[in-house]
Order: structure tokens, then sequence, then C-alpha cells
């Protein structure tokens, strides 16, 4: 079996940050907003929202947006809008992640996590494990 495509391979790329580019922001958004609303203990929102700041490589929503907008083409062929289910998705998928690497950063005493100082070198052991009761 030849699996060789015939003729030359089309020379565009399409940049999955830039075609979701509006999505991820609204999830980021949608992240801060939910622990606005659900952080109660004082100085905990600012460690909670610390790596929501868009600087990751958000593979995580990135896919689950990406499903979800496939799945709403073939169903509602114009609107491939996310639905509001989709997009929690995505959030809870980025929220998992970045709190395990919250975990990890504390267990491992890194010093750098997505290009700049980690939580454990940002606030202390006591007010970063506190994190973990939101």
């Amino acid at each position: 079996m030849n699996t060789q495509q015939p003729g030359p391979m089309p020379e565009y790329q399409v940049d999955p940050y830039r075609l979701l580019e509006d999505d991820l922001k609204d999830v980021y958004s949608y992240i801060k907003t939910v622990l606005r609303r659900n952080t109660y203990q004082e100085g905990l929102y600012e460690i909670a929202t610390y790596y929501f700041d868009g600087n990751g490589k958000a593979l995580r929503p990135m896919v689950a947006i990406l499903m979800a907008r496939a799945i709403n083409y073939h169903m509602y062929k114009e609107n491939s809008a996310l639905l509001a289910s989709q997009r929690e998705v995505a959030m809870i998928s980025e929220m998992i992640h970045t709190a395990s690497l919250v975990h990890d950063d504390v267990i491992d005493q890194s010093d750098f996590r997505r290009g700049k100082p980690s939580v454990n070198v940002m606030w202390n052991h006591k007010q970063v494990s506190r994190f973990s009761c939101i």
C-alpha cells in the first residue's frame, strides 16, 4: 500500500492559538470569575489565579474547544459556538491541570513555572498549601 500523497502538500498551517484566541480568553476570564465567586479565604484569589494569565500552552482547553466546535458544526452547521457546558469542560480541564502544577511546584520546590516565579516562591508554603481548599 502506498501511503504517500500524490502531488505537493499544501504550504499552510493553522495556528490553533490564533484560531481559538477569543475562546481561550473567554475560558480564562470565566475561570477567574468562578474563582472570585468561590474563593472565601483572604489572599487565596491571587494565588488561585496566578497561573491563569494566558501564558500556558492551554493544550487541554484547546482540545476541548476544538472537539466542541467540530461537534457543534456537525450538528448545527452554521453555528459552532461553544455551549456553556462545553466551555465548562475546557475550564475544568485547565483548572485541574493547573492545580496539579501547583502541587508539583510545592512538592519539588520548583522556582519557576510558565516563565515566571512559581507560587511557592511568590507566597509561603502555608499559603500555597491552603490553595487546595478552594
